[in-house]
């Protein structure tokens, strides 16, 4: 890192070339904050792809006409299908967390602590068309955001033994994880934070503690400075792609004023769904059918403030913690800022069928295992085996 003459805060991006050149070269990048490295050969878009088309296939759009009459999200079932919490502070709504169409419980098979679902539409599906040009899905993300919010406070106020870190993700459709297809966030609650999350939390306060600034303010400004990879800003978000991105088409929402998921007021959450929905119509012009959402965000400022006042012993033991714990939330805010991140997945398909067959060829056994595509008519076939 270097600082420009008249004084911006420049991040400098560490790309090498180890193999060919020009339009060909594969470049090695370096994330400027972690170190992680990432492989980059544009010319790799240009390569031939077999089996990949730029829709939805029709048996697939099949698949969705079939869930639906057994979708426990849809709301003439999802109020008998899916429990309550039974913490009364936590579902306010009948047991559950209700903001516009989104409805959020607790989920039946928790991958970690405080583990819930927010069903986020009314609507079966909806496709990458329907969430990047309506007005109303930046309504639907808007409350499907605000009541996630509102959840992760819930359990923040209810929990004051120790901080609570939230984790916001999003699967859409088979290909990214999502089990199923009626659209969903999942929110996880959870004591610790992820390893990723904090390593990221501790690269920000290192490099905040050597330049005495803000690594993800600094970011912003050099990526808006160079105008390669900056695509969008309001008040709240700035948005662009990742230098040295962990995942297919990567795109970085940073919320530079905020650490966690929990402290979004509801303009965040606006300005966020706005950027969002760009961002996915960006995925539509590009042939991405499928996509990952994730947060990466610290524990709420409520969470330890909660923990403090509810702790306060009037003693210097006390006193000392309170203190210690406060000066980690201010270096925090200092340093650190919440983010998500975007990652493509391809348009979800049905599998073609699988069979296999055995010969003894020379006296080995040989199986082959094949998918086969049958495209009648003309009656045509193609095997992968």
């Amino acid at each position: 890192k270097e600082d420009a003459e008249d004084g911006t805060a420049l991040i400098q991006f560490a790309s090498t070339v180890r193999r060919g050149s020009g339009a060909e070269a594969v470049q090695f990048r370096v994330d400027p904050l972690t170190g992680q490295q990432t492989r980059i050969n544009p010319a790799r878009a240009r390569r031939p792809k077999q089996g990949v088309d730029d829709q939805m296939d029709e048996s697939f759009t099949k698949v969705i006409e079939s869930s639906k009459g057994r979708c426990p999200f849809c709301p003439e079932r999802i109020l008998s299908s899916v429990p309550r919490f039974q913490d009364a502070s936590i579902g306010k709504d009948d047991g559950r967390v209700k903001c516009g169409q989104t409805l959020i419980f607790p989920n039946l098979s928790p991958f970690g602590e405080h583990h819930a679902v927010a069903v986020i539409s009314d609507a079966h599906f909806l496709g990458i068309e329907e969430l990047s040009s309506a007005k109303a899905v930046e309504t639907i993300l808007s409350d499907a955001l605000n009541a996630s919010v509102s959840y992760v406070r819930a359990v923040a106020g209810k929990d004051h033994t120790a901080h609570v870190w939230p984790t916001l993700i999003w699967n859409y459709l088979p290909p990214s994880a999502g089990s199923i297809i009626h659209p969903h966030f999942q929110m996880l609650v959870e004591h610790e934070g992820a390893p990723e999350v904090n390593s990221l939390i501790e690269k920000s306060a290192a490099y905040f503690k050597e330049h005495k600034r803000n690594y993800w303010h600094d970011l912003i400004k050099t990526e808006k400075a160079k105008s390669e990879r900056f695509l969008y800003e309001n008040e709240s978000v700035a948005v662009m792609t990742s230098f040295a991105p962990r995942g297919f088409n990567e795109v970085l929402f940073v919320l530079p004023h905020l650490t966690s998921v929990a402290d979004m007021t509801q303009t965040d959450v606006k300005n966020l769904s706005h950027a969002l929905i760009k961002a996915i119509d960006g995925y539509r012009l590009v042939g991405v059918g499928s996509f990952n959402l994730a947060s990466f965000s610290a524990p709420p400022k409520s969470s330890a403030d909660s923990n403090n006042s509810n702790n306060d012993n009037n003693n210097s033991s006390s006193s000392s913690n309170n203190n210690n714990d406060s000066n980690d939330n201010n270096n925090e805010a200092e340093s650190f800022a919440l983010t998500f991140r975007l990652f493509s997945r391809p348009f979800p398909r049905v599998p073609p069928p699988f069979f296999s067959f055995v010969c003894v060829v020379a006296g080995v056994v040989v199986v082959w295992e094949c998918r086969c595509h049958f495209q009648p008519p003309p009656p045509t076939t193609r095997c992968v085996c």
